[in-house]
């Protein structure tokens, strides 16, 4: 395995070393390995402040806390200019799109801020921007599961926007270079059958149905309802009014199937976390 200062020694000697793109499996199980260190760490971190500050902070910014976690576990790799676990794991190293050369620490440092605060952004923003462009295909991307959705968004920009590729060690004449080529054509197809099939069905509408279900209710407004009002479902005892994910009154209250009653956002995202 070539260290990054051996690459750079070699490249100095010689500018014809040059190193194979590293292979769309290997990116992507470096990611995986990543996703793993950094859930272990978020872990421990959690585990620490849950015995300082309490769950209740801890479930609150739990969102936050795993931002700064991945800040500071790709941070320190821009700073010290190394390479992540995972991408030693698997072998391969970033560098400059246009060159060989190690990115700058301007780049790197512009890798951890996309990858970390913009992504925080953008899913503290998802649900606004989703309700400004909502349209019939929302339901068509929405059949895409969390998991492959961020593997596929870590894969597709970030690198590419800073200019930044991946490369492996050399290869020897027998070795196979596996990639995804069949698996995208096969992607490929089903969504342009989805796409076909959306289309075809908009166009068939027939035009007196789209007249009588011209008229549509206007939106109810969503109100939370919290039980710390004794007011509201007073047949509920007060020492049952606290959630017990989050230590706090109820708000739109939802019951499990074992009878206790939880707020919706607490079960939501604990179902999320298990599954």
């Amino acid at each position: 395995m070539l260290s990054p200062l051996t690459i750079m020694t070699a490249q100095t000697e010689n500018d014809s070393y040059f190193l194979p793109y590293a292979a769309q499996p290997d990116i992507v199980q470096a990611h995986q390995k990543d996703v793993y260190f950094k859930s272990a760490l978020f872990n421990r971190v959690s585990g620490i402040l849950r015995s300082i500050i309490g769950p209740r902070h801890v479930h609150f910014y739990q969102q936050e806390l795993r931002t700064a976690v991945d800040f500071v576990y790709l941070g320190l790799m821009a700073i010290l200019g190394t390479r992540t676990l995972g991408e030693e794991y698997c072998d391969i190293m970033q560098t400059q799109a246009d060159s060989q050369k190690m990115p700058s620490i301007l780049r790197r440092s512009g890798f951890v801020l996309s990858k970390t605060m913009g992504a925080y952004i953008l899913l503290r923003s998802w649900p606004n921007i989703k309700k400004a462009i909502r349209n019939p295909l929302v339901s068509q991307t929405e059949s895409f599961s969390k998991e492959e959705s961020s593997v596929a968004a870590h894969y597709r920009h970030k690198f590419r926007i800073i200019l930044v590729k991946n490369f492996t060690r050399q290869l020897s004449p027998e070795e196979q270079r596996a990639g995804y080529e069949g698996l995208g054509f096969i992607l490929l197809l089903q969504l342009l059958a989805k796409g076909y099939f959306a289309v075809s069905a908009s166009f068939t509408e027939p035009q007196e149905s789209k007249s009588k279900n011209s008229y549509t209710q206007p939106e109810k407004a969503e109100l939370p309802v919290s039980l710390e009002d004794l007011n509201v479902s007073s047949f509920i005892d007060e020492s049952a009014r606290k959630c017990a994910l989050c230590l706090s009154f109820i708000e739109n209250a939802t019951v499990s199937p074992c009878g206790h009653l939880f707020c919706w956002t607490c079960i939501y995202e604990w179902c999320q976390n298990k599954v």
